[in-house]
């Protein structure tokens, strides 16, 4: 018989796995933000490890992106910034050596 590569987990394990309160969890399942859970009764909703364990690959390689992005658009700033304190300084001491 074939075995499941995946069990069900409840909001408690993930909200543990993800490090938030299951006020956040909910927040996330409403906005869209995390996959939707499998209904297996009338008050019993559950996850597939297998859908979360997918989910939480890809918001680390989002928020890596992310950052990686965000560190890029910062060295190419403080690369200007560089270059426009280089030019007031040059022109700073023609003006000075005019004078």
């Amino acid at each position: 018989m074939n075995e499941p590569k995946f069990r069900y987990i409840d909001r408690a394990e993930i909200c543990h796995l993800r490090g938030i309160g299951k006020t956040k969890q909910f927040e996330d399942e409403r906005a869209g933000r995390f996959p939707p859970g499998e209904r297996l009764g009338m008050r019993c909703v559950r996850w597939r490890s297998d859908v979360v364990a997918e989910w939480m690959e890809a918001e680390s390689r989002r928020a890596t992106e992310a950052s990686e992005a965000i560190a890029a658009r910062q060295s190419e700033s403080a690369q200007r910034g560089v270059a426009a304190r280089r030019q007031r300084a040059a022109a700073s001491s023609v003006l000075t050596a005019q004078g």
